[in-house]
C-alpha cells in the first residue's frame, strides 16, 4: 500500500507543470537601428534611380540622334529632325522598370510633331536599341516620351525683356519712378544757398533795432523798416489791411 502511494506521489510530482504567469515580462525593442537602416536603404534607392536615369538619358540621346539607322523600324523619318531633338530629362520609377523622357525639338511645329510621333510610335524599337547599348545593365526600363513645354518659358523671357525695355524710359537710374542717380548732397546745397544766412539775419535784426530807436518806434518808422527789409532779403511781406486802418 505504501509502495503504491509513493509511486503515485512520484508520478504527480514529475508531471506537474507550473502555471503560466498572468503578465508576460516586457521585452525591450530597439527601433533606432532599424529606422536608420530604412533611411539608408531609401537613400541608396534614390541614388540608384539617379544613376540609372542619368545613364538612360545619355544613351537615349545617342539613340535618338542616330535613330535613323540605329532604330530598326519601317517608319521613315527625317534624320535632321532627330538630330535636332534633345533629351532634357529622364525620370525612373523606384523599381527601375519604367522611365519617362522629356524631349524637345528645334525647328517649326511640323518638325516637332514629326519627331515626337515617330518616337511614340517606335517606343519598342527605341528600347531595343537602348538595350543593345546597355548590355551591362541588369534591366532596361521601358521608355515613354513626353514633350517639354518650352512655350511658357519663352513667354516669361519675353515679358522680362519687355519690362527691362519699358523701365529704361526714365534713364538708367530710374526704377518704378524713383531716380536712384539723384545726388541728395547737391539738392541740400541748393537749399542752403537759397536760404538766408544766420549771420546776415542777425545783422539785419541789429540794424532794425538801431533804426527803430532812431525813428522812435512810430508807424511811419515801422513801414520804412519793412521797405528796407524787403530790399535786402527780397521777402514777400503781407500787411494786414485792418492794422493799416487802425494806424491811419
Amino acid at each position: 500500500m505504501e509502495l503504491k502511494f509513493f509511486a503515485f506521489a512520484l508520478a504527480v510530482a514529475t508531471a506537474w507543470v507550473p502555471p503560466a504567469p498572468a503578465h508576460r515580462p516586457a521585452v525591450a525593442v530597439r527601433m533606432g537601428r532599424g529606422s536608420r537602416g530604412m533611411a539608408r536603404e531609401e537613400v541608396d534607392r534614390s541614388r540608384r534611380q539617379s544613376r540609372v536615369a542619368q545613364l538612360v538619358r545619355s544613351e537615349l540621346a545617342t539613340v535618338i540622334r542616330d535613330g535613323a539607322f540605329l532604330v530598326k523600324t519601317g517608319d521613315r523619318v527625317d534624320a535632321e529632325v532627330l538630330k535636332s531633338t534633345s533629351v532634357l530629362d529622364v525620370s525612373v520609377s523606384p523599381d527601375l522598370r519604367a522611365a519617362t523622357a522629356t524631349i524637345t525639338t528645334l525647328g517649326d511645329t511640323s518638325a516637332k510633331r514629326e519627331a515626337f510621333s515617330w518616337l511614340v510610335k517606335n517606343e519598342r524599337s527605341v528600347r531595343y536599341a537602348l538595350a543593345k547599348r546597355l548590355k551591362h545593365s541588369k534591366r532596361v526600363p521601358a521608355v515613354t516620351f513626353r514633350k517639354a513645354d518650352v512655350s511658357a518659358a519663352t513667354k516669361l523671357m519675353d515679358l522680362i525683356d519687355r519690362a527691362a525695355d519699358d523701365g529704361g524710359d526714365g534713364g538708367a537710374g530710374v526704377i518704378d519712378g524713383l531716380d536712384f542717380d539723384l545726388d541728395l548732397d547737391d539738392e541740400a546745397e541748393a537749399v542752403e544757398e537759397a536760404a538766408p544766412d544766420d549771420d546776415d539775419f542777425a545783422a539785419l535784426l541789429a540794424r532794425q533795432a538801431a533804426r527803430r530807436a532812431t525813428l522812435g518806434g512810430s508807424a511811419e518808422g515801422d513801414l520804412a523798416l519793412l521797405d528796407d527789409d524787403d530790399d535786402e532779403l527780397d521777402f514777400d511781406l503781407d500787411l494786414d489791411d485792418g492794422d493799416g486802418d487802425d494806424d491811419a
